[in-house]
């Protein structure tokens, strides 16, 4: 099966100066940044929303402080169009057969599943001696079984169970988003095969694939919030992140990423939706910076890059971290305003700190783990 090919010469080079190696990964710094910037925001937003010092704090922090933290959220929006540059990126060169996408999904589930599942279980267990010890339900409310397994199976929200610890129902999102990307990827790899040898176009073939469903989410899907549970309520954002790779690597033309940017700002024009904002401003960011050496040297500050690098385990186990410490803190110094903005700090550290925890005796050994099933083999 032949990868779908450019819709230029496969001579001409990308935008991005690429590892002569086409099977190398490059690693680009301003993501890593900015995913640290985006897991910070969701942790501050979490951790400042469901705190028992929130009322103490405002008191004495600025306005526009107040204001930033509480637009934290947006960070999903930006790991969303993240999703998808880093997807197209890494399935650039491959051939997708029926044992790759098995594969696939296998090193997808390990790579996500791994960590998650680890705090999904400590959550469990710190919510049953909490309940048991105090009769205070103010961290996940009483967990059953069923609502335990299907927190397990990334089937909560399906499901209807409640999430057990904030931000958890994005795993399973990104999960949908990898396991459409391929399928939708595959399918339109398949059909550009089948078509007569030398046929041109197979950028349309791609974005045949691709773009009606990124168009009725964002014109039907994503105006009804009960299908939140589903990768269709939000695909229109990490096919944008995808169009802005593809288009980098000159596999579809720039007036279609651009086209699509104009599609995006319409459906923001049929209702306004600050999700759609900030996505319309990461994917031309990418884009952007994609032909520059921006992509690896923007935002190039270290801490950024440590923050990029647990991201994940931060955004796993920031809610539980910070419900500790702000409670604690509540019952030591009550609500005391600049008590309660030390306390919210503290939740913060602490969080940065679990995470790092939870990414070097977790994250990143699944992480290897992931990467040592991937088939050796020229894909």
């Amino acid at each position: 099966m032949q990868p779908i090919k450019s819709h230029v010469s496969s001579s001409r080079s990308t935008y991005l100066s690429l590892s002569e190696n086409p099977r190398s990964q490059e690693h680009f710094g301003f993501i890593d940044s900015l995913r640290g910037l985006a897991a910070l925001g969701i942790a501050c937003y979490h951790i400042h929303r469901y705190a028992p010092l929130r009322e103490p704090a405002e008191a004495i922090l600025p306005d526009y402080f107040e204001h930033l933290v509480r637009h934290g959220w947006m960070g999903v929006q930006v790991f969303l169009v993240i999703a998808g540059f880093v997807t197209a990126y890494s399935l650039r060169n491959t051939k997708i057969t029926e044992t790759f996408f098995g594969n696939f999904f296998l090193r997808r589930l390990v790579r996500l599943g791994g960590p998650y599942w680890v705090v999904v279980l400590l959550v469990a267990i710190l919510n049953y001696f909490v309940v048991s010890l105090s009769g205070d339900l103010s961290f996940s409310g009483r967990v059953t079984w069923l609502q335990l397994l299907s927190q397990l199976t990334f089937l909560q929200d399906i499901t209807r169970y409640p999430n057990i610890s904030a931000g958890l129902w994005f795993v399973g999102i990104a999960l949908q988003w990898g396991l459409a990307f391929i399928l939708l990827f595959g399918a339109a790899d398949r059909v550009s095969r089948n078509r007569s040898p030398g046929a041109r176009g197979e950028w349309i073939v791609l974005l045949a694939f691709f773009l009606p469903p990124a168009i009725l989410a964002l014109f039907v899907f994503n105006l009804e919030s009960s299908m939140d549970m589903w990768i269709i309520y939000f695909f229109h954002m990490p096919v944008f992140g995808a169009l802005a790779w593809w288009t980098l690597e000159r596999r579809v033309p720039t007036a279609a990423f651009w086209a699509y940017a104009a599609i995006l700002l319409a459906g923001m024009a049929f209702r306004f939706r600050i999700e759609i904002v900030i996505a319309v401003i990461v994917g031309v960011t990418f884009y952007r910076a994609g032909q520059s050496r921006g992509i690896h040297e923007w935002l190039s500050v270290r801490p950024l890059k440590y923050l990029g690098r647990i991201s994940y385990s931060l955004f796993l186990v920031h809610y539980s971290s910070g419900w500790l410490v702000t409670n604690l803190g509540y019952r030591i110094t009550g609500d005391h305003p600049h008590a309660a903005v030390f306390w919210l700090a503290l939740a913060l550290v602490a969080s940065i700190g679990a995470a790092h925890v939870l990414y070097v005796l977790v994250e990143k050994p699944t992480s290897n783990l992931a990467a040592r099933l991937k088939p050796s083999s020229r894909a």
